[in-house]
């Protein structure tokens, strides 16, 4: 009998497949960079490059104004990115022109000695009138009732 390998974990998969669950068409946006390696001829620098230094994915939905741009993580690093997001004068640019910026956390939670499933944490980065940042937690819940410890492992479409 053959082993059934566990698939590796991509928060950037699991926010697509939770994104178009809610109706958006989702694209993926990071790059894997190649380039020739100056110090080392014959070999390359590979490195991976985001939609400006921090989407992921680009997300649109006829009922939604504006496009969505999330960076994706854990929900151990979330607030690393939410900083760095933060810190990018684009994305001023990006939420004052109507657009919207999250952070997606995922986390593996259950209960002690129980199944556990993959739960989303969704911080949406916003700016006051002083372009002082604003960070809000999302109901991930009130956007759909099924998201509340998504069982990805069970489904294969990815």
């Amino acid at each position: 009998m053959p082993d059934k390998k566990a698939k590796p974990f991509s928060a950037t998969q699991y926010s697509m497949r939770y994104l178009r669950k809610q109706g958006f068409e989702v694209w993926k946006t990071e790059q894997t960079v190649r380039a020739p390696n100056p110090v080392a001829p014959g070999t390359f620098k590979i490195w991976k490059r985001d939609l400006f230094n921090f989407a992921d994915l680009v997300a649109i939905r006829e009922t939604t104004r504006g496009t969505l741009y999330v960076q994706t993580t854990t929900v151990s690093h979330q607030a690393d990115r939410i900083a760095k997001v933060a810190n990018l004068p684009v994305v001023q640019t990006i939420v004052k022109s109507g657009n919207f910026v999250h952070v997606h956390g995922w986390a593996k939670k259950g209960p002690r000695g129980g199944r556990k499933v993959w739960q989303l944490t969704v911080t949406e980065i916003g700016f006051d009138q002083d372009g002082m940042l604003t960070e809000k937690i999302l109901d991930t819940e009130a956007l759909d009732e099924d998201q509340a410890g998504l069982d990805f492992e069970k489904e294969n479409d990815f």
